[in-house]
């Protein structure tokens, strides 16, 4: 017997019309409503926590160096 296990599918939901779709859905099956917008983190925040990080590090050098 060659028995296959069976993959749970995750179902995410559109923001836009609410339809159920598949997690790797890169459109909304109902409506079209471009999901990967939603799933992608912001590059600019990224940038912005990473450009923060290394003040605060700098910062702290520089006032332990004193």
């Amino acid at each position: 017997m060659n028995k296959e296990k069976s993959k749970k599918v995750e179902i995410e939901y559109c923001p836009q019309c609410g339809a159920p779709n598949k997690e790797d859905s890169l459109f909304c099956e109902n409506c079209g409503h471009d999901i990967r917008k939603e799933k992608q983190p912001p590059l600019f925040n990224q940038r912005v926590g990473i450009i923060f990080g290394f003040l605060g590090v700098i910062c702290i050098v520089l006032f332990l160096s004193s």
